[in-house]
């Protein structure tokens, strides 16, 4: 059907890129805006609080079911340290980076989200007490602000300077 009284019935090139180039910005500026990064360190950091307040339940329980806290008293214990002849991520409670049957506290051990270099979980305990921690990648002021002896960390625990 032929064009009638001028009427055009698409974009020209110009409108097409003006509108591409728009779309363009404010793409970049959401992304900008959102800060993928600080999302990620942020929902890792959550997930630190949430597995640190797990694994002090569970210590706990273990300790009132059993007279005692569980591993051996002064060893510090790291989560990314897996038993000896396992490779791959932790399958069970009861064989874990703190020694101690733990499957009728948790399901399995709980590891740091990063799990390497500075970012892992530590545990220690005394003859009476125990201290847990984390270093976090967002909420850094949590870590100075949770009573322990140690401001880069995040201790949980009832003895916040067990672990230096």
């Amino acid at each position: 059907m032929p064009v009638q009284n001028g009427d055009d019935c698409g974009f020209t090139l110009v409108e097409l890129i003006i509108s591409i180039s728009i779309l363009a910005v404010l793409a970049s500026l959401s992304v900008v805006a959102i800060n993928p990064p600080s999302v990620l360190a942020r929902a890792r950091d959550s997930k630190r609080i949430a597995d640190l307040g797990v694994l002090v339940s569970a210590i706990t329980s273990y300790d009132v079911d059993n007279g005692i806290y569980p591993d051996d008293s002064g060893v510090i214990r790291y989560s990314n340290s897996l038993p000896q002849g396992q490779s791959g991520p932790l399958q069970s409670s009861d064989n874990g980076w703190i020694k101690g049957p733990f499957s009728k506290y948790v399901s399995s051990l709980l590891t740091d989200p990063t799990n390497s270099g500075l970012y892992v979980y530590r545990y220690k305990r005394s003859a009476n007490t125990f201290e847990v921690d984390a270093r976090f990648e967002y909420y850094k002021e949590k870590a100075v602000d949770d009573g322990g002896n140690d401001n880069a960390t995040f201790e949980a625990g009832n003895d916040l300077s067990l672990l230096d």
